[in-house]
């Protein structure tokens, strides 16, 4: 908690078992998931769209991953996540580059003669080499066309950022709408959880201007009509005396399809309950 705000939750900063757990598990996950993003990238027939969710699949397992390995580890350190996630980044282009090589020299290895996983693994200055043989001359064909040089650095690139900056910024969200009870050492879950009534001039707003007041003003609203704020109760179930509040104003828009779905934004702060 925070002078300014005294019922604001705030983290207590402690990594619990992270430091250890986080490396321990994330690498072999970040491995594994490079492994196989590695060999769907070289031998998948389809490129373009697809390669895209592919990425961004990626991506997502492993931040979701290391979000959960992070919560399984008791971290409540959003500094150490940040610097964690960022380094998982790293780790993670790294392992997709060595295993994107791999597969992609074994499979026009003429002869039979591969490439040892390890070999390509342990030779950062080999794969800048082979990276940029590549590049050279390209290596797959989209729309009658096959991207090189500084076509192809360019997608590298973009693809890079989307690894690096996806997985540190999955990571480093792990705890921010999270409750942890010092006292019990255990994660708080939802109790409860109702809908609020907005008016219209609310929506016009952005959420970061939203008090707590206004929001525990708002009256409760029946049914599931848009826009609503989400109101979730959180609670630790064993000691039941550490209990808060996160809001989050709903939506509804619609996609592409023409399909209604619908639209989240959390609203910054977690309100903190008295104890008894």
């Amino acid at each position: 908690m925070t002078e300014e705000s005294p019922l604001l939750y705030q983290h207590s900063g402690k990594m619990g078992s992270a430091p250890l757990l986080v490396p321990v598990l994330g690498v072999p996950l970040l491995f594994v998931t490079s492994l196989i993003y590695g060999y769907i990238a070289v031998y998948s027939p389809i490129v373009g769209y697809l390669t895209v969710l592919i990425l961004l699949g990626y991506v997502f397992v492993n931040g979701f991953g290391l979000a959960l390995i992070a919560r399984f580890a008791r971290c409540r350190s959003e500094r150490f996540l940040w610097l964690a996630g960022l380094g998982a980044g790293l780790v993670a282009l790294y392992f997709s580059w060595a295993e994107f090589e791999h597969a992609l020299i074994n499979r026009y290895a003429s002869g039979g003669q591969h490439v040892a996983q390890a070999e390509i693994l342990l030779s950062p200055g080999a794969m800048w080499g082979v990276a940029g043989e590549i590049a050279a001359e390209g290596w797959y064909a989209v729309f009658g066309a096959t991207p090189s040089g500084f076509v192809l650095w360019l997608m590298w690139l973009v693809e890079a950022g989307i690894i690096v900056g996806g997985v540190t910024l999955f990571t480093a969200a792990a705890i921010s709408r999270e409750v942890y009870c010092e006292d019990c050492g255990k994660w708080c879950g939802t109790a409860e959880e109702c809908r609020l009534k907005i008016d219209p001039e609310f929506l016009t707003r952005p959420v970061e201007s939203v008090s707590h007041a206004e929001l525990l003003a708002l009256p409760p609203q029946k049914g599931r009509a848009y826009p609503h704020v989400k109101a979730e109760v959180l609670c630790c179930e064993k000691c039941k005396q550490t209990t808060a509040m996160r809001f989050s104003r709903l939506t509804q828009e619609v996609n592409s399809d023409g399909k209604k779905e619908e639209k989240s934004q959390d609203i910054p702060g977690i309100l903190l309950q008295p104890r008894e």
